[in-house]
């Protein structure tokens, strides 16, 4: 009977020699931060991330459209008001290899650049485009607080490969490309 048993448990414990347990883990990142001004003259606060993805059969990589905020402070007095935006940074990199790609950012077909200020709204040429409320007098005179939503229209516009040569996106190597797209944006009012 002990032999019995001796056997039982010898089988047993081959079964559990025999058992392999496979597992793997993955971590979920995200970018968080949390911004609170309810002070400054002008508040520009992006609403949502850019994610840009690959799609082989068109060899190109997706369009984005990022929506932001716009929160002015009004200055009693003022006769006009301009809100421009300008391109500060553009870059995607690698951190594996010099590979780089460049986003486009277009405001209502035009592309913003580096060199020269894309003006969003001129209260004395009647430019409202996508930000109209707070080209209303009430807005950007007053003494209180006025907000408005706009969209940037994202793009990659092109790559530089290993070498800095422009290359087409189907030759880069696959992998991520990090970075920021930065806009400065600059609130005149005029009084007389």
């Amino acid at each position: 009977m002990k032999k019995v048993i001796l056997v039982i448990i010898a089988c047993f414990g081959s079964i559990e020699a025999i058992a392999e347990e496979v597992s793997t883990t993955a971590i979920a990142k995200w970018q968080t931060s949390a911004f609170k001004d309810t002070s400054s003259a002008l508040v520009i606060t992006p609403l949502s991330s850019l994610n840009f993805k690959y799609t082989e059969g068109n060899k190109s990589f997706n369009k984005e459209l990022g929506k932001f905020n716009v929160t002015l402070k009004g200055v009693p007095g003022s006769t006009d008001f301009k809100l421009t935006s300008k391109l500060i940074s553009d870059e995607l990199v690698r951190f594996d290899d010099p590979s780089k790609l460049k986003v486009a950012v277009n405001w209502n077909g035009k592309e913003l650049s580096k060199a020269e200020e894309t003006v969003l709204i001129s209260t004395d040429h009647s430019t409202r485009s996508g930000l109209s409320s707070l080209a209303n007098k009430s807005a950007y005179s007053a003494n209180n607080r006025e907000s408005a939503e706009g969209l940037f229209g994202f793009s990659i516009k092109n790559a530089t490969n290993t070498s800095g040569q422009n290359t087409d996106f189907s030759k880069l190597k696959d992998g991520t490309w990090n970075g920021e797209v930065a806009i400065q944006f600059t609130a005149v009012w005029i009084k007389p």
